[in-house]
């Protein structure tokens, strides 16, 4: 089963259904204060159901089940997980043992189920209401200040091979950079873990009871939010990411033919690119966010090198620049008719 079809089998039918028939909808902000309102604090005791959990809305999910049931099979096989990141630290565990810690990372390395956003102000349970963007589907709250992480679930994940199409990846940047300024969160948050839903310590509300397809959550943004940062040194979230890969790549390209005529080897070649990267990675230290995780930068010098590897080769190099050196010859000879068409 590819990673496309993954979310879908998991929450069957429901998904199926029109977004505009499905109880969704219920949870959108509007301007009225009706639906989707918050009433009193998110420390105000009449607030939390009977499971203990915190409900800051009127309006409760029909359906939050279904979200609750498929979130532990979507996380990593083996995701990164912490009590006290700060003071312990990050640890690589089973899916089954890493559930029981307070922050668990929520994505794989090869790509994208959830968007998550670090609001650091009090009430950050109402910053998607405040911003005027569709209802999360998982908020998860700090008691004690009221900071929350805000989760919206992806209905299709978006890969981050590098043999997969790029065009999804960097729409979901321009997303995520919208809705970080929508939500006024956190630009230095990196997403690789969040607070752990499945646990006592934290204020949990499960709200949208479906994830949400790319299209639905840009329909909120306008182009202003979605503007790109003009300076590197600013890249912040998956602008990263996609930063590092494009300039990674480029560099591979050029390496991995040099690599094969010396016979070298996949794991010399490796090695080679993750150098590579990890000296790309320090140009992000100037940033709001700082420099990519070591196992981010790992992921993406890995997934480069292993495509490098096994797509070029002398002989397709040979193809591709004779492709490339036809496709000129083409556009120079259309020139030099357009011309003598042009004069006679």
């Amino acid at each position: 089963m590819t990673f496309r079809s993954r979310v879908p089998y998991l929450l069957g039918d429901v998904l199926m259904a029109d977004a505009s028939d499905s109880p969704q909808g219920r949870f959108m902000p509007t301007s009225s204060g009706t639906s989707g309102s918050p009433v009193g604090t998110l420390d105000d005791p009449s607030l939390e159901d009977e499971t203990g959990r915190t409900s800051p809305y009127q309006v409760k999910s029909p359906f939050e089940h279904t979200i609750l049931q498929v979130f532990e099979k979507l996380l990593p096989p083996k995701p990164y997980c912490s009590d006290d990141p700060a003071a312990f630290g990050l640890c690589i565990r089973s899916r089954s043992h890493a559930v029981r810690r307070n922050y668990i990372q929520l994505n794989a390395p090869t790509h994208y189920s959830f968007l998550p956003f670090d609001v650091d102000r009090a009430l950050a349970a109402f910053a998607w209401e405040d911003g005027n963007l569709p209802a999360p589907n998982i908020i998860i709250a700090n008691p004690k200040n009221g900071h929350a992480h805000i989760i919206y679930m992806l209905a299709d994940p978006v890969h981050a091979l590098v043999q997969s199409r790029s065009r999804p990846l960097r729409y979901l940047a321009d997303i995520e950079r919208g809705m970080i300024r929508r939500l006024e969160a956190d630009p230095g948050y990196s997403g690789l873990i969040a607070k752990n839903p499945l646990v006592p310590r934290w204020r949990t509300r499960w709200l949208a009871p479906l994830p949400y397809h790319l299209a639905q959550l840009d329909a909120s943004l306008t182009r202003a939010d979605k503007r790109p940062i003009l300076r590197w040194e600013h890249e912040v979230g998956l602008g990263r990411n996609c930063t590092l890969f494009d300039e990674l790549r480029h560099i591979a390209y050029r390496e991995v033919l040099d690599f094969k005529r010396r016979s070298k080897t996949l794991a010399q070649f490796k090695t080679r690119i993750e150098d590579i990267a990890a000296g790309l990675n320090l140009q992000f230290s100037t940033s709001a966010a700082g420099p990519l995780g070591p196992a981010e930068v790992r992921g993406i010098a890995r997934s480069v090198s292993r495509f490098c590897w096994r797509e070029f080769s002398p002989g397709r190099f040979a193809e591709i620049q004779r492709f490339r050196t036809q496709a000129r010859t083409r556009r120079h000879l259309a020139i030099v008719e357009a011309i003598k068409n042009g004069s006679a």
